[in-house]
């Protein structure tokens, strides 16, 4: 490998950690050689993530994709908002955020008599990233 594939791959593994995917590497080598050194370190670094589910309940990936919207707006989430990123109707999008109120990961803001917006519940950003 050369200095701007190194380059390159540094900077797209840096991109990818920023979107919040983690990033696992493993040489072609050790996965059709040594397989189960391979299965062991993946167990390695995913089995703390299932131990620290707070909830016992699963997100489906459209609840996790909402939270990550949720964290990355500067201000509160509206159902306007999820209809537009992910091309849902206005009461999937209702749906959705009110279960994700009832999991409390996110809480109402509620203004006058009706919920304007949804915020993400302080503290828990760092079991989903």
């Amino acid at each position: 490998m050369d200095r701007e594939k190194f380059s390159y791959s540094l900077n797209r593994d840096t991109f990818l950690s920023g979107m919040g995917w983690r990033i696992i590497h493993f040489s072609f080598d050790d996965v059709q050689n040594r397989p189960e050194i391979c299965r062991m370190l993946l167990q390695m670094v995913i089995t703390p993530a299932l131990l620290r589910n707070p909830f016992g309940q699963s997100l489906s990936p459209l609840e996790r994709e909402i939270l990550r919207l949720s964290w990355s707006q500067k201000k509160g989430l509206r159902p306007k908002d999820v209809m537009l990123q992910y091309d849902v109707s206005f009461r999937t999008a209702r749906k959705q955020l009110q279960e994700l109120v009832r999991k409390g990961l996110l809480r109402p803001v509620i203004q006058n008599t009706y919920v304007c917006y949804y915020e993400p519940v302080e503290g828990l950003s760092d079991w989903f990233l």
